[in-house]
């Protein structure tokens, strides 16, 4: 579990819910305190703790918000406020998996790659640019090499936003 009160999953794949019940013995919804849990998401999320009626809270995470969840480390924290005044009694960190519906951005790129190879083939043009609709990115190439790098720079980046990606490995030799 993840967090301070080892409440939280450790990790969530985009799209799942997820529930728990939080008790406090210091902080009750009984005696008026309220629970949020807020998550640091690319669009932050706070969920409100609802009273259960056995003295805690049900927090749950729906499909709709753990779907706005990015892959990686996600912080996390939770309130329970009384009368204004808020005290933190969670935090930690969930691990996001890549979501199976998610499609990276850099796939345009590489559909506009491919088109410029295939250009260069048919036309022999050695130089050109390839620019992207709706990113903002445009790519200079001198010779077939460099669209041949930014293809397979593409195709890692791809992989990096699915999960897929091989781990990279760093070697070291020491000599004494």
């Amino acid at each position: 579990m993840a967090g301070l009160l080892d409440i939280m999953p450790d990790s969530l794949t985009p799209g799942e819910t997820s529930e728990v019940t939080v008790t406090l013995s210091d902080y009750s919804p009984d005696d008026g305190y309220t629970l949020a849990y807020r998550f640091a998401a690319a669009t932050p999320i706070t969920v409100d703790g609802v009273d259960n009626s056995a003295g805690g809270w049900t927090v749950t995470l729906t499909p709709s918000q753990t779907t706005l969840f990015a892959r990686g480390e996600m912080a996390f924290d939770a309130l329970v406020t009384l009368a204004g005044v808020a005290t933190l009694v969670d935090r930690g960190q969930i691990y996001v998996y890549a979501s199976p519906l998610a499609t990276s951005q850099w796939t345009a790129v590489l559909a506009s790659v491919d088109a410029a190879i295939a250009a260069q083939a048919t036309s022999g043009e050695i130089s050109g640019s390839v620019t992207i609709d709706g990113m903002s990115k445009s790519y200079t190439y001198r010779n077939r090499e460099e669209l041949l790098a930014l293809r397979a720079f593409c195709i890692r980046e791809i992989n990096r936003d699915k999960g897929t990606a091989r781990p990279y490995r760093i070697l070291a030799r020491f000599n004494i």
